[in-house]
């Protein structure tokens, strides 16, 4: 240790009585930096002053580095993983992180925070964050540790309530007439133990089957069945137990439950294959973030597969942008350069080709990416004509697109007639899809969970497809708290780099949220920031907005 800090718990007792002179001088030093100049100084010394000089006396004779033993082994001969981080204006500590990097092995990361001195809390609070939670994302697990260690979560509650969300401006869709709204519910899970889950329903017109009013009947009756429900927690493993549990008989345990909260008609089983998707995937969406809060853990570590072993978690999801027709301007703040363009509204497939192709032109200029998106607008011929009016040479900037057919058995003919590689989205619906899953031209697979019915649903599918075909989660205009909860689970389930944007903007359209903060809050260089998703789920009672209440 070094006896000179010894002394610096007796300059503050000296100087008890000139508390904001003994402050000022501290930070002062040149370890520091500029710190004292800064906008945030104030708030500091505010926060400082009303401390107790006295117990930090204490607090700094027993901790001096002074006293301490040596740390040195902890670097050179320990194999815990270790993050040193330092500000870069810190020169003792800059000059210390360099004798770091020379004498440790693998296991000790050493990282440097831009714009900051000592106080690198103080100064970078965001920036300590995320390279904390970036190192706590890639530091393995132990295989042992999984959801074994928790017991069985009792539903002791299912509340609903009516959720609308503005938009914008009016979203006219491939179907049916424009959206100024979006109307659907919210589902809050509550257990014996008092942790909560809230999953969002929010029917798209046009695209779901059911009506609003169809879709709250079902929602409502199903969730009287979840009352007094016993969740495994091995639900999260996605591997089909979310739905045999949901669908599952109900033991007698369950059913004395049930009887004890009045639910009506003890011991009902859900039909299965009788719900609607959407409905389906905001159970999911509810019951996934229960189980993470009895599991005392986040989202991402829940959701991580424990057969899998040491799994890295992501701390950012990359997210392409979106142009609905009759756009022309790529979107700015969108950091993947990769745009969804829906395509496929006119009936003059040469003249819609002409405006793609300036669009295109503009991408090249600009190194974007394009994904175009026809929904099922054109039989095979009409496709071919587009594809060849845009002109070979533009297809490099062309990822794929997405349904160009009415008939999708045709797309592998599709393929070899343009060379262009296509995507599937509501032909997921359909299981004969499969025989395209080795298809050369199948490029990527654009999973909808409310479409689809889950997220479990959306891992079978992705493991169908064997010819290497990217995963992209794709949301459907929903609020932020399914953002957050799909921004999550794309980081932890779906494969992918950074070139694998996914689907995940559309709350981009949306005027107001289901969020006190909006999810543009929880976006970070025009990435999805998983921490912050993180933080906005783990106190979501808090964070919701009121909405009105139609059951108990």
């Amino acid at each position: 240790g070094n006896p000179r800090h010894l002394a610096v718990g007796q300059v503050v007792k000296v100087k008890e009585e000139a508390w904001n002179e003994w402050l000022t001088e501290w930070y002062g030093q040149c370890i520091f930096g500029e710190i004292v100049k800064s906008e945030k100084f104030p708030q500091i010394m505010a926060r400082r002053r009303r401390g107790n000089p006295r117990h930090l006396a204490e607090v700094m004779e027993n901790c001096s580095v002074g006293r301490l033993p040596s740390a040195w082994s902890l670097f050179e001969t320990s194999k815990f993983p270790t993050l040193f981080l330092y500000g870069e204006r810190d020169q003792k500590f800059a000059a210390l992180a360099d004798k770091i990097r020379s004498r440790s092995a693998s296991h000790v990361l050493v990282r440097s925070l831009a714009s900051c001195a000592h106080a690198v809390l103080e100064e970078q609070p965001e920036a300590t964050a995320r390279e904390i939670v970036r190192f706590l994302s890639a530091t393995p697990l132990p295989p042992a540790v999984g959801v074994s260690d928790c017991d069985n979560v009792m539903i002791a509650s299912v509340q609903v309530r009516r959720m609308d969300v503005k938009l914008k401006d009016p979203l006219q869709l491939s179907r049916g007439d424009a959206l100024t709204v979006r109307k659907g519910f919210l589902i809050e899970c509550i257990s014996m133990g008092g942790h909560v889950g809230v999953g969002e329903c929010t029917p798209l017109p046009g695209f779901h089957e059911q009506t609003y009013g169809e879709v709250e009947q079902q929602l409502l009756d199903a969730c009287k069945c979840l009352c007094g429900r016993i969740v495994p927690p091995d639900i999260v493993k996605l591997d089909g137990c979310f739905s045999r549990w949901l669908f599952g008989e109900i033991t007698d345990i369950e059913k004395f439950a049930q009887w004890h909260f009045d639910v009506p008609q003890v011991g009902r089983q859900l039909p299965a294959g009788g719900l609607s998707p959407v409905i389906l995937a905001a159970l999911e969406m509810a019951i996934l973030q229960l189980i993470a809060h009895a599991l005392e853990r986040p989202l991402c570590r829940a959701l991580s597969p424990a057969s899998s072993g040491h799994v890295k978690l992501r701390s950012y999801v990359s997210v392409n942008g979106l142009m609905t027709r009759g756009e022309t301007q790529l979107p700015r703040g969108c950091s993947s350069k990769i745009v969804k363009v829906k395509v496929g509204g006119k009936e003059d497939v040469k003249e819609e080709a002409e405006e793609i192709s300036r669009i295109v032109e503009k991408a090249k200029q600009e190194g974007w990416r394009l994904r175009l998106d026809s929904n099922r607008s054109w039989d095979l011929e009409q496709a071919v004509e587009f594809v060849g009016a845009i002109g070979h040479d533009n297809l490099r900037v062309i990822d794929y697109i997405e349904e160009p057919l009415k008939d999708f058995r045709q797309l592998p003919q599709f393929f070899e007639l343009t060379g262009l590689r296509y995507a599937l989205d509501e032909s997921l619906l359909d299981d004969s899809w499969q025989q395209l899953a080795e298809d050369p031209g199948l490029a990527a697979l654009v999973l909808k969970p409310t479409l689809l019915g889950g997220l479990e649903r959306c891992c079978q599918l992705q493991r169908r497809a064997r010819g290497g075909a990217m995963a992209v989660l794709s949301s459907a205009f929903e609020s932020g708290l399914a953002h957050c909860f799909y921004g999550i689970a794309a980081g932890v389930l779906l494969d992918g780099e950074e070139a694998n944007a996914h689907g995940l903007s559309t709350f981009e359209r949306l005027e107001t949220d289901s969020l006190t903060i909006p999810m543009s809050q929880s976006m970070w260089n025009g990435r999805i920031d998983v921490f912050k998703c993180e933080q906005e789920l783990f106190n979501i009672k808090g964070n919701l907005k009121k909405f009105d209440l139609i059951s108990d």
